[in-house]
């Protein structure tokens, strides 16, 4: 990974988990470029929470 990104941990998690931005965005109803916008800032502990919940579903729903 570059440098100091943000929100490191929770880009790890989504990639560990085989989910892409792309697929927590069409679960959000937002579109990927937002999602990818997001995530340049710290995210707070409400998003971060959705964020995880998310990526948690979307793996579920894979397996």
């Amino acid at each position: 990974m570059r440098g100091n990104q943000n929100n490191a941990d929770l880009r790890q998690t989504a990639k560990n988990a085989g989910v892409y931005f792309w697929q927590i965005a069409d679960f959000w109803g937002v579109s990927e470029a937002y999602m990818t916008r997001l995530m340049r800032r710290e995210l707070t502990a409400e998003e971060r929470s959705r964020f995880l919940n998310a990526v948690e579903q979307l793996k579920q729903e894979q397996a």
